[in-house]
C-alpha cells in the first residue's frame, strides 16, 4: 500500500478561473463492444489533438474524422477495416495517425490530406492484433505501445516489427502510459496495481493502491516526477516516482475516473467519469477548480499541446472544446490587499502579487477577460 507523502507545491502555476469559450461538435453515436474490459466499454468517441493544435482526430463509428479545431469542419475521414475503433493517436511530429480497433492497428501517413492520405502499414503480432484497448506513441515517435487486457505490445513503427511483448501480471490490464522522457511505461490493472517498468534497465516496480480499486487511467506530470492514477471508487492516487510512494490522494466525489490528462504546460489535471463529470484539479492544492456536468459518460479527455484548450467526448455523440482563461497571480499566487478592505482589482500581468495581510481566495472576471476582479481576502 502507498504511504502518504507530502505533495510538492510549485509556484508560477496558472489557475483556472472560468470558462471563456465552449464549442461542441456532434458526431455519430459511437457504440462500444460489451466485450471490452471494465472502463473501456463506455460509449462515445475517442480523440486526440494534433501536436500543432490545429486539428483533432475523432473516432466516429467505423471511421476516424480529421477535424479543423478552429471551425470544427471535417477535413478528411479515414475508413477502418473493423467493427469498432478503440483508440486513436497522433505521432509526436504530427505526420502520422495510429488507429486501433478490434481487428488491427493501422498507421496512416498525412491523414488530413484527402488526396494524399495513405495507409502506410498495418501492425501485426504472432497471435494476432485483436482487442487492443488503447495505444500510445513513444515520445520520440519511433515506437508504438498497444495494450490488450492480457498483453502489452511494442512495435517499431518505421519497420512494422514487433520489438517486445510482455504480460506483467495475470490481472487484466486497463491502462498504460509512456513517461515524457520515454524511459518508463506505467501500467494499471483491474486489481488496483500500478506497474512501472524502466525500459532502459527492465527494472519493474509494482504497488497496490488503496482498497485495490481498478486503475482505469494513468497520466504523467510533464516533468515525469509524478504519476496520477484514476481509479474506481472516485479516487485519484498520486505517486512520487523517486521513492515510488504515495504523494497524495484525491477523493473526487464522482464516479470512476476513466479518462485523465495532465496539462502539458502547468499543474492542472483533467478527468472524465461515467457519470458525465468533467473536472479540472489544481494539483498544487489537490482541489477541484472546475466541474462540468454533461449527463453522459466521458470516455476521452485531452489537453492541447499549448495547454490552453481542453477537448472531451461524451456518450451522446458530442465532442466539446473549451478554452479556459488563465492568469498568473505572481510567484506566491496571492494578491495585495494593502488597504485591508478585502477587495482588489488586479491585472493579469502578475503585478501586486505580494499580500502581507491576507490571501485572495476568490475571483471574478471582467467581461473582456482581461482583469480579475473582486478578490476576497482572508485576514490573518
Amino acid at each position: 500500500m502507498f504511504q502518504a507523502q507530502p505533495f510538492k507545491k510549485e509556484k508560477n502555476v496558472k489557475i483556472v478561473l472560468a470558462i471563456a469559450l465552449g464549442i461542441c461538435l456532434l458526431t455519430g453515436s459511437v457504440i462500444r463492444s460489451q466485450g471490452l474490459p471494465l472502463g473501456q466499454d463506455i460509449d462515445g468517441a475517442r480523440l486526440d489533438w494534433h501536436p500543432n493544435d490545429t486539428m483533432l482526430a475523432i473516432t466516429d463509428n467505423q471511421t476516424v474524422k480529421i477535424i479543423d479545431s478552429t471551425n470544427l469542419q471535417t477535413i478528411n475521414a479515414l475508413p477502418a477495416a473493423a467493427s469498432y475503433i478503440t483508440d486513436v493517436g497522433w505521432s509526436p511530429d504530427g505526420t502520422k495517425l495510429a488507429i486501433s480497433s478490434d481487428f488491427n492497428i493501422e498507421i496512416w501517413n498525412q491523414p488530413w490530406d484527402s488526396a494524399n492520405a495513405q495507409l502506410e502499414r498495418t501492425l501485426q503480432a504472432p497471435e494476432g492484433v485483436y482487442n487492443i484497448i488503447s495505444l500510445e506513441w513513444h515520445p520520440n515517435g519511433d515506437m508504438l505501445l498497444g495494450v490488450k487486457p492480457s498483453t502489452i505490445h511494442i512495435w517499431d513503427v518505421s519497420s512494422g516489427q514487433l520489438v517486445r511483448t510482455f504480460s506483467p501480471n495475470p490481472a487484466p490490464l486497463l491502462s498504460a502510459s509512456w513517461s515524457h522522457d520515454g524511459n518508463k511505461i506505467a501500467l494499471g490493472d483491474i486489481k488496483g496495481r500500478i506497474i512501472v517498468e524502466d525500459i532502459t534497465t527492465t527494472v519493474t516496480k509494482m504497488e497496490q493502491v488503496y482498497d485495490q480499486d481498478a486503475i482505469f487511467s494513468l497520466s504523467w506530470k510533464n516533468t515525469d516526477e509524478y504519476l496520477a492514477a484514476g481509479t474506481a471508487s472516485s479516487i485519484i492516487q498520486l505517486i512520487y516516482l523517486d521513492n515510488f510512494g504515495g504523494a497524495g490522494t484525491i477523493y473526487a466525489g464522482v464516479e470512476d475516473i476513466v479518462a485523465m490528462d495532465w496539462n502539458p504546460t502547468n499543474n492542472l489535471l483533467a478527468t472524465g467519469s461515467p457519470d458525465g463529470t468533467v473536472a479540472i484539479w489544481d494539483m498544487n492544492t489537490l482541489q477541484m477548480v472546475l466541474k462540468i456536468d454533461t449527463d453522459y459518460p466521458i470516455p476521452s479527455i485531452k489537453w492541447n499541446t499549448n495547454g490552453d484548450k481542453l477537448a472531451y467526448s461524451n456518450g451522446n455523440g458530442h465532442v466539446s472544446i473549451m478554452q479556459l482563461p488563465t492568469g498568473e497571480a505572481g510567484n506566491d499566487q496571492v494578491l495585495s490587499d494593502s488597504d485591508n478592505n478585502s477587495t482588489e482589482l488586479v491585472t493579469l500581468d502578475g503585478s501586486d502579487s505580494s499580500d502581507p495581510d491576507g490571501t485572495i481566495v476568490d475571483y471574478s472576471w471582467t467581461e473582456d477577460d482581461v482583469e480579475i476582479a473582486a478578490g476576497i481576502a482572508h485576514k490573518r
